[in-house]
């Protein structure tokens, strides 16, 4: 996305549809879990899907350039131990 979402508005349209599918999924499945209690109900399922999607393609960036695992640890200690936990 980061070298291809620009060259063309058809490309950067399919990139930003396909992103949108699979920030849905993500949403679908945080819905499902505020409703059964797993997760906070204070933010918006929409909201925490595109927080991850956000971060996760941070995350791969970084993992990227860094050559390293290590962003995605620290994402997942630092943001998924504690963000969506229920409040």
């Amino acid at each position: 996305m980061g070298e291809l979402g620009d060259t063309s508005d058809i490309v950067r349209l399919a990139l930003q549809t396909a992103v949108n599918d699979y920030r849905d999924v993500l949403r679908d499945g945080l819905l499902k879990a505020q409703a059964q209690g797993l997760i906070r109900t204070d933010k918006s399922a929409e909201d925490m899907a595109d927080l991850l999607v956000n971060a996760w393609q941070g995350v791969l960036l970084r993992m990227k350039i860094d050559k390293s695992s290590r962003p995605l640890k620290q994402c997942y200690e630092q943001l998924l131990d504690d963000y969506f936990l229920p409040k």
